[in-house]
């Protein structure tokens, strides 16, 4: 319930009164003019914070429904539908939410454009559309307007009758998604820098969205691709499972519906090539390349590594003549830690730390490994 009242003089402000109807409670409370009890919240001179609460949607709806044959229990969490006005603290903060919106509706979004300030060049506001957006043959015409650049930097014209010839094969490659549909939130920065709702169309053209679609936009498919997702996804590879075989099993074993595809499982391991064939090629070679001019400066240093059956470096450990000694003094307890996986090929790193007399810890040894199984480990 809200009570307002006028203002009896000009320049005094507008006063409101919140009272919460299911809890019975005041949402304010405190002293204020002509009722002690209360506390009257100006509406006409209001702050940041308190235009965030008021306005940013902060909690999401929640429905449990039972299945009374299995005595199943499913929670979905609903998302509050976009207004104008929404305030959010920062631009992901809004990116975040319309897109979990957008999945909850079962449609794509793409980021389309932004502007940012001439000064210090920071984003103050942002276009986002339904993926659907744009003409069927967008893709077709933009491969058309590079081929043209080319063809006119060998000397050629790309050009029939002033226009950019389409490449109908490249066309009729796949079916576009494209249908000019409508759907778009902007939102941009006021003067207390918070990101504020200005634009906003929530219907879709040439195409209506079931929550069900959510399942063909490959960013939400891939949010259940978790580490561990990817550590059995590789193992089971290189045992020579095929794909398909080990996306069947994913699904009986997680129980998810919205799991990665057959086709995102392949793109991950052809990337998983990608990066051992570079580790191969160039950035293995230098590290044992820089391995040997260490043990050439000092006999104690100490390296080991296994190849694949390809040839390719599989795991390397490494030992420099500091820590040897160190291990001599201080080798009593050796915490061994291979949870960091922050390196390019995504390896696990692993090292081996002491601690000296004075509490202190020390690095005894450090390796990048492939599998994280018993035998790599020994």
């Amino acid at each position: 319930m809200e009570s307002d009242c006028d203002p009896g003089i000009m320049g005094e402000p507008v006063w409101s009164l919140a009272i919460d109807v299911e809890e019975g409670q005041l949402l304010t409370s405190g002293v204020g003019t002509g009722l002690p009890s209360l506390n009257l919240v100006p509406l006409n001179v209001p702050n940041s914070a308190d235009r965030l609460a008021a306005m940013s949607p902060i909690k999401t709806i929640e429905t449990v429904e039972t299945i009374v044959s299995t005595n199943m229990v499913t929670m979905y969490s609903y998302v509050e539908s976009p207004r104008l006005g929404m305030v959010f603290k920062s631009f992901e903060d809004v990116e975040t939410y319309y897109k979990e919106y957008a999945e909850q509706k079962g449609f794509g979004v793409s980021r389309v454009s932004s502007n940012f300030s001439k000064k210090d060049k920071e984003r103050r506001g942002a276009t986002w559309r339904c993926e659907c957006y744009g003409p069927p043959d967008m893709r077709a015409k933009r491969e058309a307007k590079k081929r043209s650049k080319s063809m006119e930097a060998c000397g050629t014209g790309g050009l029939v009758n002033g226009e950019v010839g389409e490449d109908m094969l490249q066309r009729a490659k796949r079916t576009s998604k494209k249908c000019l549909c409508g759907a778009m939130l902007y939102a941009g920065v006021d003067s207390d820098g918070l990101w504020v709702i200005r634009k906003l169309r929530k219907e879709h053209d040439n195409h209506a969205p079931i929550p069900s679609d959510a399942k063909l936009v490959k960013e939400y498919r891939m949010k259940n691709y978790t580490s561990n997702v990817r550590k059995k996804l590789l193992n089971f590879y290189e045992e020579g499972v095929p794909v398909r075989q080990i996306h069947g099993c994913m699904g009986t074993e997680t129980g998810i519906d919205n799991l990665p595809s057959v086709k995102d499982l392949e793109h991950e391991v052809q990337k998983e090539k990608v990066k051992r064939l570079k580790m191969e090629g160039g950035d293995a070679a230098a590290m044992m390349a820089y391995f040997d001019r260490m043990q050439e400066d000092n006999q104690n240093f100490y390296q080991a590594h296994r190849l694949d059956e390809e040839g390719r470096l599989k795991d390397v450990l490494w030992v420099d003549a500091r820590s040897r000694v160190a291990f001599e003094d201080f080798g009593d307890v050796v915490c061994f830690d291979a949870t960091y996986l922050t390196n390019e090929y995504e390896l696990p790193f692993a090292n081996f730390v002491g601690v000296n007399h004075h509490r202190q810890s020390i690095l005894l040894g450090c390796a990048l490994v492939s599998h994280e199984d018993s035998d790599t480990f020994r």
